[in-house]
């Protein structure tokens, strides 16, 4: 996970940098940069793609958490109505694990998108 991260980063610093000097030599790129960061939330005035990416990602995660609740919910509901039925509970169960698999990958992957946006930040300011 850590080579991953440090994979992460050193390509992030280098898109960081190329962007920047393509942001720097051509005012078209600059000004669809300043129309993106009125649009969508900015730190501090500056955003970056990997911000904008980060946050339509973190987006994405807290969907698929909440689909994952959903689902959740709908096995706890599948098992109550199986009355008892070994068939039907077992496939509850199924789906229930699938689901708390679902909630516990998507609380992760919040955590480590909202630590990555958080040195993207820090790194672009």
């Amino acid at each position: 996970m850590r080579l991953l991260l440090s994979l992460l980063g050193t390509l992030v610093q280098s898109a960081h940098a190329g962007i920047s000097q393509l942001g720097s030599s051509n005012s078209g790129v600059s000004a669809m940069w300043s129309s993106i960061c009125a649009v969508m939330p900015c730190s501090g005035g500056k955003s970056t793609p990997a911000l904008i990416a980060a946050s339509v990602v973190k987006f994405l995660v807290d969907m698929i958490g909440g689909v994952a609740a959903a689902v959740l919910l709908y096995a706890a509901i599948k098992i109550i109505m199986s009355q008892g039925k070994d068939e039907g509970i077992s496939e509850g169960k199924k789906i229930a694990m699938y689901a708390l698999l679902g909630v516990v990958l998507a609380i992760i992957s919040d955590g480590v998108i909202s630590y990555l946006i958080s040195v993207l930040q820090n790194a672009a300011a």
